[in-house]
């Protein structure tokens, strides 16, 4: 079926055919697969087929960008970081004693809210309106890295199918479906550290954030802030850092809807 669908000719030509290089890797996908079943069979009863697919690998990519601001092309630093974070959070499941301190002291730690400040934290929900379409399918897909693990299909899920094509999209199977608090609390930190970032640091924004979650009354514990802090600063260190036009283009091109 791959090689009969297969039209090697222009794009305008190509009309419910598969271009050579998709044509070419389906063929081969499937002839590789039932050779590779064939020779299973030969010591085993039946085969599993789902055990030889690379789900399990797209749905730890999709956990991976998630945790890195919603970057598709994610470096091996933020892998990196993100495998350190899953170890230590092993580490104390298991009860098992980290080396190293995780204190944080800076002039930024005791940063205080000004009278402005407060006043836009009072008008959240009416500012939320000022972000744009792409703003906020981005949020939502990075509050699905944020998102608990008890959070399941009986909690509200507007903004989810409002905003969630994004997350749809690039979804392979795994990534979390976030809930209306949730989308609700990444719109108003994301809307707090546009204007905050610059006298407040890590920790301070913590603070800040989780006072969000209080006034709202939007439930977000303490390792999902934690989370979304860290997803913010890291992007907004990479905005600062040049990027290869190649990421956009390519990224534009996943998510179009001719992909």
């Amino acid at each position: 079926m791959a090689d009969s669908m297969t039209n090697p000719g222009k794009a305008n030509e190509r009309v419910r055919c598969l271009t050579m290089d998709t044509g070419n890797a389906l063929s081969h996908t499937c002839r590789g697969l039932v050779e590779l079943v064939r020779n299973r069979l030969c010591t085993a009863e039946f085969v599993m087929i789902g055990d030889h697919n690379s789900d399990d690998v797209e749905s730890t990519f999709g956990m991976l960008r998630q945790g890195s601001g919603g970057t598709y092309f994610i470096n091996c630093q933020q892998s990196l970081e993100k495998y350190s974070i899953l170890v230590t959070k092993l580490l104390l499941e298991l009860g098992n004693e980290i080396e190293g301190t995780v204190a944080h002291d800076c002039d930024h730690c005791l940063s205080e809210l000004c009278e402005d400040e407060f006043d836009m934290i009072d008008n959240l929900e009416n500012l939320e309106d000022s972000l744009s379409l792409d703003q906020k399918q981005a949020i939502v897909y990075i509050a699905g890295y944020i998102t608990p693990n008890y959070i399941n299909g009986t909690h509200e899920m507007q903004y989810y199918l409002k905003y969630g094509s994004y997350l749809n999209r690039l979804n392979r199977g795994g990534l979390k479906k976030p809930d209306d608090n949730t989308c609700r609390f990444a719109f108003f930190c994301y809307i707090l550290f546009v204007n905050f970032k610059t006298h407040f640091c890590r920790k301070s924004i913590l603070t800040v954030f989780m006072y969000i979650s209080s006034l709202y009354d939007l439930n977000i514990i303490v390792q999902s802030a934690r989370k979304l802090v860290n997803i913010f600063i890291n992007n907004d260190c990479f905005l600062k850092t040049p990027r290869s036009s190649k990421e956009s283009a390519q990224k534009k091109i996943k998510l179009s809807d001719s992909y």
